[in-house]
């Protein structure tokens, strides 16, 4: 699948920034703490699928 490009003018643009400002600024704390929970988990479990090499040159990895 080829990425295609929009070519949208500078109104349109600020008027899409403009939109996602706001909904973010709407967003309550609670959604914004669970949300950076769900980002924390899902970066611990990709990282703790990554092979680790520790100093005796041997891959491991990390089961917490």
């Amino acid at each position: 699948m080829t990425r295609t490009v929009r070519n949208l003018d500078d109104l349109t643009k600020q008027k899409i920034s403009n939109a996602m400002k706001l909904k973010h600024q709407q967003r309550s704390e609670s959604e914004k703490r669970q949300t950076a929970e769900k980002q924390s988990e899902a970066m611990k479990d990709y990282w703790s699928r990554i092979p680790k090499i520790n100093d005796a040159s041997s891959i491991t990895l990390d089961k917490d």
